[in-house]
């Protein structure tokens, strides 16, 4: 990858540190990255700190004396997916451009989430019953959860026709947690049956829930993620997809039903256009501030999104 003094590279929201007296390692789900100390901790710092708020030259600063070298890793490290390049969301000077590279990330983190542990289980036929049950729960939960943000963002939205578009979408989508439980209840657990939401998966509603109160802006930026792929996404391969799932697990076939149900209400919906990509268009592109908001927004919620689905397997993987 060609990187110059102003690309804006942000470490992937999948990272993960482990640290030992004489290396930092870092784990991505395409690549591992060690670093030996004590050069490392320096290279470490740089790492750390591509949020999408430095250019290159900056980064490289903070990564000691030998600035060729650590340009060189970091050009490394973005080739293979632990750095991501942001530049083209956060200085477009089109709307095009900016959408592009917007959908980019989102695409490429949401896709990494599928190699995570519950969904490697879940795929291949090994989950147990109590953690394909219990994703259905806590999906429960996360979508009566969404009734909790959209309001909040309806009510703290001060841009009149956002504010209406937000509404419109808070109205279709009021209320969808009853399809969860009537597929649940037809798998035998009743209202009074599912578990109660899990840390995890209270943190995930929250950290939505805090953006739709503060910041509406990066609260749509979160939608990427939500809604990925941009492309390719179609009805027949959401109902080819649970028919399989079904086909794995009989037992939580009408669960399965319940969650194509949602699906299929979404893209009646017509939710494959974002609200975002909506304002981008009429408004024309963001400027750096503000793509920053929305980059910091989409990679949070794929890391809300993987401590989600981690702990469905720390809580329901010990039961059988």
């Amino acid at each position: 990858m060609t990187l110059s003094d102003d690309t804006r590279l942000i470490l992937s929201p999948h990272a993960g540190l482990e640290e030992s007296d004489d290396a930092v390692t870092i784990r991505c789900p395409d690549a591992d990255a060690e670093l030996r100390l004590p050069r490392g901790a320096a290279l470490r710092r740089a790492i750390l700190a591509a949020d999408g708020s430095q250019a290159l030259a900056e980064l490289v600063a903070l990564a000691g004396p030998d600035r060729a070298g650590a340009r060189e890793l970091l050009g490394a490290l973005a080739d293979c997916g632990i750095l991501w390049d942001a530049t083209g969301l956060l200085a477009a000077r089109d709307a095009a451009a900016q959408l592009a590279c917007y959908y980019r990330l989102c695409d490429g983190w949401a896709q990494d989430v599928f190699v995570r542990e519950f969904w490697q289980r879940m795929l291949s036929g090994r989950a147990s019953r109590a953690e394909v049950l219990g994703w259905c729960e806590q999906f429960y939960h996360r979508t009566v959860g969404a009734d909790v943000h959209n309001a909040s963002a309806v009510a703290n939205c001060r841009d009149p026709w956002i504010r209406s578009e937000l509404a419109a979408h808070f109205d279709e989508e009021f209320g969808h947690g009853e399809i969860f439980l009537a597929g649940l209840a037809a798998c035998g657990r009743s209202r009074d049956q599912v578990a109660a939401p899990l840390a995890s998966t209270r943190q995930l509603i929250e950290f939505m829930d805090r953006l739709g109160q503060t910041d509406t802006l990066a609260y749509l930026g979160c939608y990427g993620v939500l809604h990925s792929p941009r492309v390719g996404q179609t009805i027949d391969a959401a109902r080819a997809q649970f028919r399989h799932f079904a086909a794995l697990y009989p037992f939580a076939a009408p669960a399965m039903d319940a969650i194509l149900q949602h699906a299929e209400l979404d893209f009646a919906g017509q939710h494959d256009q974002i609200l975002l990509e909506k304002l981008i268009d009429q408004r024309g592109p963001l400027d750096r501030g503000e793509a920053l908001r929305v980059l910091r927004a989409a990679h949070g919620t794929v890391q809300s999104f993987n401590r989600f689905f981690d702990g469905i397997v720390a809580h329901y993987g010990a039961e059988p």
